[in-house]
């Protein structure tokens, strides 16, 4: 887990978690609850911990690179005849 993103806490349960792609620039912003973010943060699995936000996302938390860089650095990824 990289530490690639600022936290900043909002009203109630809620953090703003905002991150910068490292190879474009770009700013993603994503609102997750404390309680699964700590989680994370803690050790967690990204897809068990935010299971709302889109893979995508998730990949950007996790190496710092966004999905249209992903995608233009390894393909897009397969389809799968399964629903996620």
């Amino acid at each position: 887990m990289r530490n690639n993103h600022t936290a900043v806490t909002l009203s109630g349960d809620r953090i703003l978690i905002g991150v910068h792609c490292t190879q474009c620039g770009t700013a993603h912003e994503f609102t997750v609850s404390a309680t699964n973010y700590f989680r994370w943060r803690n050790g967690e699995l990204v897809q068990n911990a935010f299971p709302d936000i889109p893979r995508e996302g998730r990949e950007l938390l996790v190496s710092g690179t966004c999905g249209e860089c992903f995608n233009n650095q390894f393909g897009n990824p397969p389809t799968s005849p399964f629903k996620m």
